[in-house]
């Protein structure tokens, strides 16, 4: 790399950039490679030693300072975004990066990959658990599986705790009040909006989510829903039987969707591939455009559909970015999220369950009324989730366990039970303040879908819908602002209008 200082013109500063893209990209691969070994339980490289390389690079000031300086000088509009993207790019990782950062975090994420529940003395896999808690009727026994994760909770709350300190701490370091605002920003992001938005859909679903789970209780023949009763009741009473969805039809329905939207699977570079792992599915975007890569491990039912589906939208969305650029092709995590669930819609759309499964007719219209409750539900459990962790935030010394129990129990309408839970979501040690990006995702699909109907009529089997996505989407990457890209794609700025007519009519 051409020495910093002697940096004189724009052509100077290509070569640099260009160098250090080049090298942030190497490391990235190799660090997911390692990531994606350690999932699946191969020999990997000394995630450590990566990491420490990687910091190396991002946490060069001398790297930063000409980003800055060179940012408001250059006249070339192509250098002037890529700094932009760049300098983005470094101070959302510059926390991370840190050693004391990133040892933790590895150590934390090293004890939920090799975690085993024991269900009243049985060790399980984490799949056949989440199948307890769906499917058994047995109450008590759904509660023991409830109860084993938190084994995992107390074995790594302390180390979670220390890890959030760290990351104020670092954050106060560059100038920031508190981590959560800080990662806020960087994702474009205004906290007070979104907890203004937040407000908005917890009013929304507050009356209908009620009238809703009392109906369950009295279908279930009890006084109040416990927290382990709650993927129960969406199974038992929300989600069409599971004999509609064989596991063993799951990757090609897969790619028949993608393929009625007019991608060609067999010329992408995704692979799938089985595991056990702590969530429902993982993408691996290794090196963007050319090797997506996801972990899965489905049963049948519509709940994995729904989730191959979103994790395939993710893959679809790497494989289709067009910049040479490495700051160009990392994109927003809500951005990326909306990209997922856009496909994931579909697991639950009228036509695509017509045409593809053995659902009736009745049934598919039941469920589709159902779901609606179902997903102010799950909505009001990841503003939970994200409230709870910008808390956690503001005092990571308080009692979590207690703070976890109260907030769950205001959103979701289940008692408090302090039992140690929090600590178990391995989201909040690998991917910090990242359950917001969820909610907006549920903005960003509602009002593209909305657009795209209104403007393309029925959906499937049309080559527009690929067309468009590329178009406006996956292909310009981080060259356009997220928010901007929705905006020109479906003529407004992003708004909670289309989601709530799509939940509540």
């Amino acid at each position: 790399m051409k020495p910093i200082t002697s940096i004189t013109d724009e052509s100077e500063l290509k070569v640099f950039l260009d160098a250090l893209e080049n090298s942030l990209e190497e490391i990235e691969v190799e660090r997911g490679e390692t990531f994606w070994k350690k999932y699946i339980r191969e020999p990997s490289g000394d995630l450590d030693k990566i990491e420490r390389r990687r910091s190396k690079i991002i946490l060069n000031d001398q790297y930063l300072s000409v980003v800055k300086e060179w940012k408001p000088k250059t006249r070339v509009a192509h250098l002037k975004r890529r700094l932009l993207v760049l300098e983005r790019f470094l101070l959302r990782e510059h926390v991370e990066a840190k050693p004391d950062v990133f040892g933790l975090r590895n150590k934390i994420n090293e004890e939920h990959i090799a975690f085993k529940p024991l269900v009243s003395g049985k060790a399980m896999q984490r799949s056949d658990v989440y199948e307890m808690l769906r499917k058994d009727p047995d109450g008590p026994k759904r509660k023991a599986a409830w109860e084993s994760f938190s084994k995992l909770s107390r074995k790594v709350e302390k180390d979670v705790k220390q890890l959030m300190k760290l990351r104020n701490k670092h954050v106060k370091e560059l100038g920031y009040e508190s981590y959560d605002t800080y990662a806020l920003l960087q994702n474009m992001i205004v906290k007070a909006e979104l907890l203004d938005l937040y407000d908005e859909l917890y009013k929304l679903s507050e009356t209908l989510l009620r009238s809703a789970l009392e109906e369950v209780r009295d279908k279930l023949k009890i006084d109040e829903l416990q927290p382990w009763d709650i993927s129960y009741v969406i199974d038992q009473f929300v989600k069409p039987p599971d004999a509609h969805f064989s596991r063993d039809l799951i990757f090609q329905k897969t790619e028949d969707l993608a393929r009625s939207f007019g991608f060609v699977p067999e010329e992408l570079p995704i692979l799938i591939k089985q595991v056990d792992i702590p969530f429902g599915g993982l993408c691996f975007d290794i090196k963007i455009p050319t090797d997506m890569r996801i972990l899965s491990n489905p049963r049948d039912g519509h709940r994995f559909y729904s989730t191959l589906f979103h994790e395939y939208g993710h893959a679809l969305h790497g494989c289709s970015i067009r910049q040479e650029s490495f700051a160009l092709k990392q994109e927003i995590g809500c951005f990326c999220e909306g990209m997922a669930c856009i496909m994931e819609h579909f697991a639950s759309d009228y036509n695509w369950l017509h045409e593809n499964t053995s659902v009736p007719d009745e049934e598919i219209r039941r469920f589709l009324k159902a779901n609606k409750v179902s997903r102010l539900l799950r909505l009001r459990n990841l503003i939970a989730l994200s409230t709870f962790e910008f808390q956690a935030y503001d005092n990571p010394d308080q009692d979590l366990d207690e703070l976890w129990s109260k907030t769950r129990s205001k959103y979701l309408f289940v008692p408090e039970n302090e039992t140690p839970q929090w600590a178990s979501q391995s989201i909040f040690t690998t991917h910090p303040i990242y359950f917001q990006n969820y909610v907006l995702a549920d903005l960003i699909a509602a009002q593209t879908i909305a657009y795209l109907k209104k403007t393309y009529g029925k959906l499937l089997n049309n080559a527009e819908v690929s067309k468009f996505l590329i178009r406006n989407y996956y292909a310009p990457g981080a060259s356009v602002d997220w928010p901007e890209k929705i905006r020109k794609a479906t003529g407004r700025k992003l708004s909670a209008k289309p989601l709530v007519e799509e939940l509540t009519t």
